[in-house]
């Protein structure tokens, strides 16, 4: 599907929507305390649009993630 397919892709993108795949609470809720609207954080999890760097900043915040270098 088009949502498995996003979120397999070995990227920054791809990893912030398998965690949010992950998360323990509803999309709903998630996207609101982000600071996003549920139609948004949809769009991005289909990979049909992008989010800014501080709507991801919110989301990895949110969720527990971090970037680490891989050498």
């Amino acid at each position: 599907s088009q949502l498995e397919a996003a979120a397999g892709e070995p990227t920054i993108s791809g990893s912030l929507r398998q965690a949010i795949h992950a998360a323990p609470v509803p999309l709903p809720v998630l996207a609101s305390r982000a600071g996003v609207s549920t139609a948004r954080l949809g769009d991005f999890l289909r990979g049909e649009e992008g989010l800014s760097s501080d709507e991801i900043d919110k989301l990895a915040t949110l969720l527990g993630c971090e970037l680490v270098q891989v050498k």
